[in-house]
């Protein structure tokens, strides 16, 4: 993979561009195999750390605050550092 991201064709594509990440140096994104106007689209950026956005996915499913903290509090579902948060609660009218 290193060989691929470092040909100088693969570079001048920039279909693996450098894109900030807060955990990883040097991340690169995988961008869209075509070019429009003259440029190429972005991928979607770093994808989410397992876990990081389960509270966000169980509310959008329509789980209610307490079956949420339950399920976090069994370990069914791992949400690293985070509980239901004030704003959890908040848009489940707690």
């Amino acid at each position: 993979i290193a060989e691929v991201a470092g040909d100088p064709q693969v570079a001048a594509s920039e279909i693996l561009p450098f894109t900030p990440h807060g955990e990883v140096e040097d991340y690169r994104d995988v961008s869209l195999p075509l070019r429009i106007d003259g440029d190429r689209p972005r991928g979607g950026g770093p994808v989410p750390r397992a876990g990081q956005n389960s509270v966000e996915i169980l509310r959008d499913l329509g789980y209610e605050r307490e079956k949420i903290d339950r399920l976090l509090a069994s370990g069914v579902v791992e949400a690293p550092g985070r509980g239901c948060s004030d704003t959890d609660q908040a848009a489940h009218g707690g």
